[in-house]
Parts: C-alpha cells; sequence; structure tokens
C-alpha cells in the first residue's frame, strides 16, 4: 500500500506533467514542430545516444569510490544497480529509484543500506557542487548581447540561487559527517524526543547512514571522484553538440551546450514523472537566449528528452531481465525503501 507521501510525489508529478503538455498544446502550433521533428538528421542522435548509455557506466564506475570505505563491490553489482535505478527515475516519481539502487547494492552485496544510501546521497552532493562549477564557467564565459540583458539576469539568478542551494546542501552533508558540537546537540536532542523503543534504532540507522560519508577522509579516493565527475559532466555537456547538429543549429557558441545543460540540470529538480515538462521547459528556455524559435526549441527538448528517457530505459530492462526482476517488484520495493 503507497504511503501518504508516495501519493502525494505521485499526484504532484503528474500534475505538473499533464499541466506542461496542456499549456505546450495551448500555446504552441504542432504542425510547426511536427514539420520541425521530421527535417531532423536522425544520424546524429544515434551516437549521442550511445554515449549517453555510456554515461550511466562512468556513473556506476565513479560510485564505487563512494562505496570503497565500506566494502569494494563488483563493477557488475553498482552497474546493475545504476541501470535499474535510472529506470525507475524515469518511470516513477520522486526519484524513487535512488533509494532503490541502494537497496539493490546493499542486498548484493551483504552491505548495510543505510550506509549504500549514505553514498548515494553524498554522491548526489559532489553531483550537486560540479553543477554549482558548472554553473559558475557557464555564467563567467557567457557575453550576453546587449538586448538579452534582462533575459541573462533572470538565467543568473536562478543560476545563483541553483548553487547557494547545493552548497547549502553539501555543507549541511559535512557538518553531520563530521558530527561538530552543536550538530551533535542537535541530533542528540531530536533523538531524545523519540519514543523510547526507537531511539536505538534511529541512532544505530542514523550512524549507518553516516558511514557512508567516510569517502571525503580519503583523499586518493576523492581525487579519483573528481577527475570522474569531470569527464562525466565535461561528456554530458558536449553531448548536446549532436543536437545541436541534428537540428541545423552548427553556429551556435560551444558554451550553448552547457548553457543548455545548466537549465536541463536546474529543470529536472522539479518533481515529475520521466521528468516530463520540467526538462522540456528549461530546454527550451536556454535555446530561447540563442533566439532559437519556440516550436524548434520545443521540437528540440522532445527529441532531447525522448533520447534521454530511452537511454535510460534500455541498459535497465536489460539488468531486470538479466536479473530476473519485473518493473512492478521494483516499484513495490522502491515505495517500500522510501517509506
Amino acid at each position: 500500500m503507497k504511503s501518504t507521501k508516495s501519493q502525494t510525489g505521485y499526484w504532484v508529478g503528474f500534475a505538473i506533467a499533464f499541466g506542461f503538455i496542456a499549456w505546450a498544446i495551448a500555446r504552441y502550433d504542432f504542425n510547426t514542430v511536427w514539420s520541425s521533428l521530421q527535417s531532423v538528421n536522425y544520424w546524429w542522435i544515434i551516437p549521442t545516444a550511445i554515449i549517453e548509455m555510456i554515461l550511466i557506466y562512468i556513473r556506476a564506475v565513479r560510485w564505487r569510490y563512494f562505496l570503497d570505505p565500506i566494502k569494494k563491490v563488483s563493477h557488475y553489482n553498482t552497474t546493475m544497480a545504476t541501470a535499474i535505478g535510472f529506470l525507475a527515475n524515469m518511470v516513477l516519481p520522486a526519484r524513487i529509484g535512488e533509494f532503490l539502487r541502494a537497496w539493490l547494492i546493499g542486498k548484493r552485496e551483504s552491505i548495510s543500506k543505510s550506509a549504500a544510501m549514505g553514498t548515494v546521497v553524498i554522491e548526489r552532493s559532489i553531483d550537486g557542487l560540479s553543477v554549482v562549477v558548472l554553473i559558475l564557467i557557464v555564467l563567467l564565459v557567457v557575453d550576453a548581447p546587449e538586448e538579452k540583458q534582462a533575459y541573462w539576469a533572470t538565467l543568473k539568478t536562478t543560476g545563483y540561487f541553483v548553487a547557494g542551494f547545493y552548497l547549502t546542501v553539501f555543507t549541511a552533508l559535512f557538518l553531520l559527517y563530521k558530527r561538530v558540537h552543536w550538530v551533535e546537540r542537535v541530533i542528540d536532542f531530536s533523538i531524545n524526543v523519540m519514543p523510547e523503543k526507537y531511539k536505538g534504532q534511529i541512532r544505530e540507522l542514523l550512524e549507518s547512514f553516516r558511514t557512508g560519508f567516510d569517502v571525503l577522509a580519503s583523499g586518493h579516493h576523492m581525487i579519483a571522484i573528481t577527475i570522474w565527475s569531470v569527464v562525466f559532466w565535461s561528456i554530458a555537456g558536449g553531448l548536446n553538440i549532436g543536437f545541436f547538429h541534428a537540428f541545423g543549429l552548427r553556429d551556435l557558441p560551444f558554451i550553448a551546450t552547457y548553457l543548455v545543460l545548466m537549465g536541463q540540470v536546474i529543470g529536472v529538480m522539479i518533481p515529475s514523472p520521466g521528468f516530463v515538462g520540467p526538462f522540456h521547459a528549461a530546454t527550451m528556455a536556454a535555446l530561447a537566449f540563442y533566439g532559437v524559435g519556440e516550436e524548434l526549441a520545443l521540437s528540440m527538448a522532445i527529441v532531447m528528452h525522448a533520447t534521454m528517457f530511452i537511454t535510460n530505459m534500455i541498459p535497465g530492462i536489460v539488468f531486470l531481465w538479466l536479473e530476473k526482476l519485473s518493473i512492478n517488484e521494483i516499484k513495490e520495493t522502491a515505495e517500500q525503501e522510501e517509506q
């Protein structure tokens, strides 16, 4: 049975997705959108899709370094858990796939699922720091023309807000890991107001969760994570060149690929099933900065999203088949883990 939180997540996510679809249908000329989709050079999409699937493997390789302080795990298991987790993120709301991949790696490698979830949280926090660097680079490099200054000011404000959010989250997690004096007092107070029968379990769960942050104390692991993060985000941004060429937008500056990526990263922070709606709106907003027409921008967002959706689904489906699992099983497991 779904929890109230889970049900709320579903309805909010679907409301966002359907709201965007209704808005797009009412606002845009879909005959023009369809014409744009028909004129795409899809040969550019094939290598882009292949590289997007490789990015899942790069994530899995990097995740092993987060898990190393707990236990050395196999490439297969991290790749399997990552692929199935990303599949779940595509078909389920509220990023439930993150809970699922922690559960899968914990079960397969016989490690604490709370500690595994800790590695997922700190991994996502490192991604957040990477996004901060990406945003700062884009904001420093992009030279907005005079007629786009007001629009650019809005993008900059949004970028700075998101950067501040990620820095705040990482700082809070780092303080939790270090357990500075005032953080310990807050944690102890919070635990002490809990029912007596739960205190020991909550403290044990919290300590197990914190072990997932042990990678922060390992210099050589953090160097490897930094290198893989640079590789990942460099490729992720560069992928948009393929989409630009597919739509005949060869004159856009190179930094445009990363401005679009910045917009997409910010967009998918808003929960919706398969990121429908926020991903498209954010992509269109970034492309509008370069004067790309609304219908063309929407058609690009549709192709970009479809490529991301398919490439995140295929590896997960393959591993579901190899592991003899089903979508319903992972859905039930994900909901249980979320609760």
